[in-house]
């Protein structure tokens, strides 16, 4: 049975790299991700990671006659990151384990929202800061799902332990505008995090952001 999967595998792998039909490409890449899953839940995080990386490989890919094959992996890659296989990793993520570790630096971006899981929930601030270095590492792919994350979450708590993590895992002019938007959340204990956090970096427009909020604030304390 080995053999078979090696061999199909291969197939796959070979198929992937010189295809140019978006729909077809799409097909194999969901294959290639499928195998990558398979290989986890068998334990083989080597072989995973192998296959994970050719399609992180092709999502860095910059080919002006094949656009969508980045967008194609990408995609790929977020099924793995959602998938059963990957989620009977968390542990062994959060415990720094170096195999584990690998694979969420395969699947770059697309492990972006696990990793926002993991921060919202760590207890300390060094954990916050662990998750937060894959995010930073992965770039500005990673850093835009995080500034969705920071605007559609709700739960105070959870806000505050994203705020924490803004200035190392984003690009400074993304961490400016994430912490910026803050000012107007309807929590009151965002805001004033997020206002002491902007007073604290020295982002070129964090007076005059300061500036704006403190004219719409109602809160006295604030």
């Amino acid at each position: 049975q080995d053999s078979l999967v090696d061999s199909f595998e291969q197939s796959v792998r070979t198929a992937l790299d010189v295809e140019r039909d978006a729909s077809v490409y799409a097909v194999l890449a969901d294959l290639m991700g499928f195998l990558a899953d398979y290989r986890i839940r068998k334990g083989n995080i080597d072989g995973a990671r192998e296959l994970l990386e050719l399609l992180h490989r092709h999502y860095r890919i910059k080919d002006p006659t094949f656009a969508q094959r980045g967008e194609l992996a990408y995609l790929a890659l977020e099924r793995v990151a959602s998938g059963v296989g990957f989620s009977s990793l968390a542990e062994k993520v959060r415990a720094g384990d170096p195999e584990a570790t690998r694979i969420i630096e395969a699947l770059d971006a697309a492990a972006t929202r696990f990793l926002i899981r993991e921060i919202k929930n760590a207890e300390s601030p060094a954990r916050r800061m662990h998750f937060a270095s894959f995010i930073s590492r992965a770039g500005s792919g990673a850093a835009t799902v995080l500034m969705d994350e920071l605007q559609k979450t709700a739960v105070p708590s959870d806000v505050m332990h994203l705020i924490e993590v803004v200035p190392h895992a984003m690009p400074p002019d993304m961490a400016e505008m994430g912490l910026g938007g803050l000012l107007r959340h309807a929590a009151v204990s965002v805001r004033r995090r997020a206002g002491t956090m902007l007073s604290e970096q020295t982002y070129p427009r964090s007076g005059g952001l300061l500036l704006d909020a403190l004219k719409a604030e109602q809160d006295d304390a604030t």
